[in-house]
């Protein structure tokens, strides 16, 4: 089973309290699903938005049966991110304040940390990210 879950364009996460507006009780921007026989998952979803003090990134949870495996958070490149938050729906904004390479999070990651970074190219209505993750 694989989850995800990322902020919306304002930065906003589902589900929390203690940040510009309480969401305690919505799961927007959250899901589910299985993976195929060849281990794949996909998801669709908006481009996630930033918020003060972290890079643009979205967070997984990878569970084998009732056991989760891993709990992580993949990157999307920051040269995509500003091409995005040029669109209407996210210039209220401002420019992103924290670059993927300047990310505690991603810093923290150690020799891993390029294994986190989303392989990102256009798709027909948006892009398409891309992260390979081992069990």
């Amino acid at each position: 089973m694989v989850e995800v879950w990322h902020a919306d364009s304002q930065g906003v996460y589902s589900g929390f309290s203690g940040q510009s507006e309480d969401t305690t009780g919505l799961d927007f921007l959250r899901g589910e699903v299985r993976s195929n026989a060849d281990g794949l998952a996909s998801f669709s979803s908006v481009y996630p938005g930033w918020y003060p003090g972290r890079a643009v990134h979205v967070h997984f949870k990878i569970s084998v049966g009732d056991v989760v495996r891993v709990t992580s958070q993949f990157y999307l490149p920051d040269e995509i991110s500003r091409e995005v938050y040029q669109d209407e729906t996210y210039l209220d904004r401002g420019e992103q304040d924290t670059p993927v390479d300047t990310d505690r999070f991603f810093l923290n990651a150690g020799d891993a940390k390029q294994s986190l970074m989303a392989s990102v190219s256009p798709a027909d209505s948006g892009y398409l990210a891309e992260l390979r993750v081992v069990v």
